[in-house]
């Protein structure tokens, strides 16, 4: 459980991308992601709001999956 700031930010620098599980390499191209996604909740309901570190590729393919959920929960 994710209760302090010590926890969140062991949780940050994770040494493998969370979305796929791979470790990073180093020529590797990196992104955050949300958590949760910011298209998909409300800004009232991600806090506290913070970043994982993912592959760039996989981030990207979640993108669209994010906006459409967001659209179906928005108010």
């Amino acid at each position: 459980m994710l209760e302090t700031q010590k926890d969140f930010r062991k949780v940050q620098r994770l040494p493998f991308c969370y979305l796929c599980g791979d470790s990073f390499l180093e020529d590797d191209i990196t992104d955050g992601d949300h958590v949760p996604p910011k298209a998909a909740f409300n800004p009232r309901d991600r806090e506290p709001a913070f970043k994982l570190e993912t592959h760039k590729k996989c981030n990207a393919s979640f993108s669209v999956d994010d906006k459409k959920v967001g659209q179906l929960i928005e108010p």
